[in-house]
């Protein structure tokens, strides 16, 4: 038993005060009540001072060491009751033998009053048989015996009624005991809690200022990627002015050199294609950057149409036929005749095509190419596959990188921009498919595409308002007989300024937008047709509020969204326009611009401030038509003025120039009743719709209001929309 548990089993016993008082007590009253007799009398006085010692002896011994007080006590008890009754000879005193064990049991346990009921027994029985202590009587044996029988019974009825207090006091200590190591427990857990909490706090600090360093980082990101997409851009349209004169004028020196005087010779001739080649691979190369930079900042857009992929790809492969047959390789086209069409951007498609096959083209020295196009599930596969030097397994980890082109033991050559491959995956991806290799050095590689049959789903809005619960539903008895076609939301766009709609369809193709300039007109436009979604455009917070709110009384069941573009960037979206050319611009664009206008052109205005590009456009018109009028000016106020003088044919317009640029002489013209028909051909080193539409307000309403169990929704929607979460 430890010692906790014997503190503990020392709460059940009884106190040795009591006892010790009626022994002095009992010393007393015998010191008072003294025999008459002499000897009696000294006995008496004797046996009350002994007494009285022993409750004086019993008192500090149980406070120093108390089992050892206790059995003092008790032992000094039964010697004196047997003292006692030696010396009287007094047969009664046998049965004050019960206290002893009644003491012990009280004072003690219980087993301490068996062992001293035991010894009395053992004690009383040695007496009787060796030296009686009283006078030999036949009453003086039975006395004995039954008052070894009462003591026995009086222990046994101890036990019965001890036992169940000792099992109590068992399951109580067991109790304790567990209550004891859970509260250790808890304190631990406890401690170890506010360990944790501490540490969460030091850890949310810590995550506070990191999250206030990445706030500045992204600050400083989203700095750096509009200097490098302005870098770009200027770049670009640095690259791309002059590329246009050399590329434009050296094609022509090239493809028609009837239209110069003499004839140039075999060498320089050779070195003109030499400088043309060159020039076409530093446009392809510009062309490149300005993709990656398109598509890694999101603003890459497709264009879905349903295509038939052997032609796509047949039109890829001719562009390389020459360059195949030119270094004696073989070209293997494997199409099933039964592929069905794919939804996708065809341009694309066939610049990730081209890309793999350029590549394969130049890296492949023996053997040859081998396409392929097969059928997998709901997608179609397109693989390119050469004899060349293959990929290292390290390199192909990162083949897909920008601007990494391999070892140098396997792409020797640096005609690459290590640009295609990155740009195709990412091309690949906008689609909703996959890119990967497959390649064994000194076996060939193997590059594969897979496309969706379909585009990726849009999500589009519940039907539910367009329900009623009481309409009963009936099952089509046969199927339609026309072809499924591809559903399209339809976006009703009121817009007072005009533009938005014809930028937003440039953003997305998978949206019908109904273009409106008034709110009557836009409504008009709901009643004919359902819409998913009202879209309204102003100038200020102000205008578009008081749109929107009768938009939502007029029309309670359709969404009403708002956005807030300023005047100038209206104008800048509206591609009021039949063209647009980008830099450098070959003969062919240019007949290919010209060809797609419904009004012969024999005046056209070249309004440019490079006096280069002037010159080489009119070589290209003159190579189109020899017969055609062309005139020149060097700048929008020039340009302004010679169509007041009169308006031509054909406009093609420069829109970066130095004081009155493109954009405002185009929204001059367009403001003039006789000059808005006047058809324009944008000539511009730099797209003029690089960067995406940016509303300053989002307004959104519908009816007589939004839920609030909606609005938490949508709240949490758009925040994850916005922040890129989603």
């Amino acid at each position: 038993m430890s010692e906790s548990h014997a503190d503990f089993s020392s709460e059940l016993r009884a106190s040795v005060t009591p006892v010790v008082v009626a022994l002095a007590v009992v010393a007393v009253m015998l010191l008072v009540f003294l025999p008459e007799d002499v000897p009696a009398r000294s006995f008496t006085m004797l046996f009350a001072f002994v007494t009285a010692g022993a409750a004086v002896s019993a008192w500090p011994l149980e406070r120093r060491k108390p089992n050892l007080g206790r059995w003092f006590l008790i032992v000094a008890i039964g010697t004196l009751l047997f003292a006692w009754g030696a010396r009287f000879d007094s047969a009664e005193t046998l049965y004050l033998l019960l206290v002893p064990p009644v003491l012990a049991a009280v004072l003690i346990s219980l087993s301490s009053a068996l062992l001293t009921a035991a010894c009395e027994s053992v004690l009383l029985v040695a007496v009787l048989q060796a030296s009686p202590l009283f006078p030999v009587s036949s009453e003086q044996p039975a006395l004995v015996w039954t008052v070894l029988i009462v003591v026995w019974a009086t222990c046994a009825l101890m036990v019965v009624m001890y036992l169940p207090v000792y099992r109590l006091a068992q399951w109580s200590w067991t109790y304790y005991q567990e209550g004891l190591a859970l509260s250790k427990q808890a304190r631990n857990s406890k401690a170890e809690l506010l360990r944790a909490v501490d540490d969460l706090t030091h850890a949310n600090r810590q995550l506070a200022l990191a999250q206030t360093r990445t706030t500045a980082l992204r600050s400083a990101a989203e700095e750096a990627q509009q200097a490098k997409s302005a870098f770009v851009a200027r770049v670009s349209h640095e690259f791309r002015s002059p590329l246009n004169i050399i590329i434009g004028m050296v094609g022509l020196m090239v493809e028609t050199p009837d239209l110069y005087t003499g004839t140039f010779p075999p060498q320089a001739m050779a070195h003109l294609r030499t400088v043309h080649r060159t020039c076409q691979h530093l446009s392809g190369m510009i062309d490149d950057v300005l993709d990656l930079s398109q598509t890694a900042a999101g603003r890459m857009v497709l264009h879905y149409e349903q295509v038939n992929l052997p032609e796509v790809l047949d039109a890829a492969i001719e562009f390389v036929q020459p360059y195949v047959q030119e270094k004696g390789l073989t070209c293997r086209v494997e199409i099933p005749p039964t592929l069905p069409l794919v939804a996708c951007d065809a341009v694309r498609i066939r610049q990730i095509v081209l890309n793999l096959l350029s590549n394969a083209t130049r890296l492949t020295e023996q053997g040859g190419i081998t396409v392929k196009a097969e059928r997998e599930g709901p997608s179609v596969v397109i693989s390119v596959s050469d004899t060349g030097p293959g990929i290292a397994p390290e390199q192909a980890q990162r083949i897909f990188e920008p601007y990494y082109r391999g070892g140098p033991e396997q792409w020797k050559d640096s005609k690459g921009s290590g640009l295609g491959l990155s740009i195709s995956r990412q091309l690949v991806a906008l689609h909703g498919g996959e890119m990967w290799l497959e390649s064994t050095l000194g076996v060939g590689t193997t590059f594969c595409v897979r496309l969706p049959f379909s585009p990726p789903a849009a999500p589009a809005a519940a039907p539910n308002r367009w329900i009623n619960e009481e309409w009963l539903w009936r099952e089509r008895q046969s199927r339609p007989s026309f072809a499924v076609s591809h559903y399209r939301p339809r976006v009703v766009v009121c817009d007072r300024l005009g533009g938005l709609s014809t930028a937003l369809s440039r953003v997305s193709d998978r949206v019908e937008f109904v273009d409106t300039r008034a709110l009557p007109e836009a409504l008009v436009e709901l009643k004919h047709d359902a819409a998913q979604v009202l879209l309204l455009g102003a100038d200020s917070v102000s205008s578009l509020w008081a749109d929107a709110d009768r938009a939502a009384q007029a029309a309670p069941d359709v969404p009403v969204l708002g956005c807030v573009c300023p005047e100038h960037t209206a104008h800048s979206l509206q591609l009021q326009a039949s063209e647009y050319l980008i830099k450098p611009i070959t003969r062919e664009d240019l007949h290919d611009a010209i060809e797609s206008l419904t009004q012969p052109v024999e005046h056209v205005l070249i309004v440019d401030d490079d006096a280069d590009t002037r010159e080489l456009l009119s070589f290209y018109l003159q190579s189109y038509d020899v017969m055609m009028d062309v005139a020149q000016a060097e700048s929008g106020e020039h340009a302004l003025a010679a169509l007041r003088r009169g308006p031509p044919d054909l406009v093609l317009l420069d829109l970066m120039m130095t004081g009155i640029d493109g954009w405002h002489v185009l929204d001059a013209m367009r403001r003039d009743p006789a000059l808005a028909d006047v058809p324009v051909i944008f000539i511009t080193a730099q797209d003029p719709t690089p960067e995406p539409i940016q509303s300053q307000v989002l307004l959104a309403t519908m009816g007589n209001g939004i839920a609030l169990e909606k609005l938490v929704d949508s709240a949490a929607a758009l925040s994850m929309l916005m922040s890129g979460a989603g």
